[in-house]
């Protein structure tokens, strides 16, 4: 007689099989066979929270915790529209169509994994999601996310200028000074001081705010 098994976990696994008969003592065999299956696990790393117009680097790793080799493993990183791709490691390819980004691993030992890196540029502000997916020959990871936080950040700058200088002793001059935020985002409970150097005085002020 013959029973076909199909294994569906990775593992040892023990068929037992017994004979009785009315007239005969009962026998019984087992049989013992190793059941091997790749396992893929998915990573990334990087920041949770960036701000516009500053680079983010994540680390894509893909690991192997079953008990066989992994073949034609292919990575898939897909990109949310926030965030702008910019360059990726390890031959990993860009395809706008899907705005997302690809690597191929022919092969991946059992216990081994493999990093790479990815790196975007945050163009909107917003609470965006990188999907992350995998595949091997007959194996499937479960896809992972990775959510980023996009905001936008002041950038205070000042300059000085004057209309007369150098000046005689008990001589004016008129220094205009410039406060701006080039950033992306407002600023608050901003304070401009001014130090005085030894043996001049303000003769007067006139500015917008207190």
């Amino acid at each position: 007689m013959e029973l076909e098994l199909t294994a569906v976990a990775a593992g040892p696994a023990t068929s037992r099989v017994k004979a009785v008969s009315d007239n005969a003592a009962p026998f019984e065999s087992t049989a013992t066979i190793d059941v091997i299956q790749p396992k893929l696990d998915l990573g990334i790393e990087g920041p949770r929270l960036r701000y516009l117009e500053r680079q983010a680097t994540y680390k894509v790793q893909v690991q192997n915790t079953g008990n066989a080799m992994a073949k034609g493993i292919r990575l898939v990183v897909y990109l949310p529209r926030g965030l702008q791709f910019n360059s990726a490691a390890n031959d990993g390819t860009y395809f706008p169509e899907q705005h997302s980004v690809e690597w191929y691993l022919e092969e991946l030992n059992a216990g081994r994994s493999a990093v790479t890196e990815l790196s975007v540029l945050p163009i909107q502000e917003g609470d965006f999601v990188l999907r992350m997916q995998g595949t091997a020959e007959r194996v499937r990871a479960d896809a992972i996310d990775k959510k980023v936080q996009v905001e936008g950040q002041s950038e205070l700058a000042f300059s000085v200028a004057d209309d007369n200088d150098p000046i005689e002793r008990d001589g004016a001059t008129t220094y205009i000074i410039q406060v701006a935020n080039s950033g992306t985002k407002p600023d608050a409970d901003v304070s401009l001081v001014v130090e005085l150097p030894e043996g001049a005085s303000a003769e007067q002020i006139h500015a917008p705010v207190n």
